[in-house]
C-alpha cells in the first residue's frame, strides 16, 4: 500500500505539473499572441496613415493643379477679349478714318 500511495501521490504530482505547465504556456501563448495582434494593428494603422498623407498629398496637387488651369483659362480668356476689344477698335477707327476721306 506505501507503494500504491507513493505512486498515487506521484501521479497527483504529475497530473498538477502538467497542468500548471499547460496552464503557463496557455497565458504565454496568449501574451504573444495579444503582442502580435498589438503589432499589426499598430502596422495597419501606419499604413493606413501613410495612405492617407499620399491621398492629401495628391488632393493638394489635383488642386493646384485645377487652380492653375483655372488661371490659364482666365488669362487666354481675357487675353481673347482684349484683342477683340483691339480688332474692333482698330475697325472702328478705319471706318473713321474711311469716313473722313470720303467727307474730305
Amino acid at each position: 500500500t506505501e507503494l500504491s500511495d507513493n505512486w498515487e501521490k506521484e501521479k497527483e504530482f504529475l497530473i498538477q505539473t502538467t497542468s500548471e505547465a499547460k496552464e503557463r504556456a496557455l497565458k504565454e501563448l496568449e501574451a504573444r499572441l495579444a503582442a502580435e495582434y498589438e503589432a499589426a494593428i499598430d502596422k495597419l494603422q501606419q499604413e493606413l496613415k501613410i495612405q492617407h498623407q499620399v491621398i492629401e498629398s495628391i488632393e493638394k496637387s489635383n488642386s493646384e493643379k485645377e487652380e492653375e488651369h483655372r488661371a490659364a483659362i482666365e488669362k487666354a480668356i481675357q487675353e481673347t477679349e482684349d484683342k477683340c476689344k483691339t480688332e474692333a477698335l482698330i475697325n472702328l477707327n478705319e471706318k473713321l478714318y474711311e469716313s473722313k476721306q470720303n467727307h474730305a
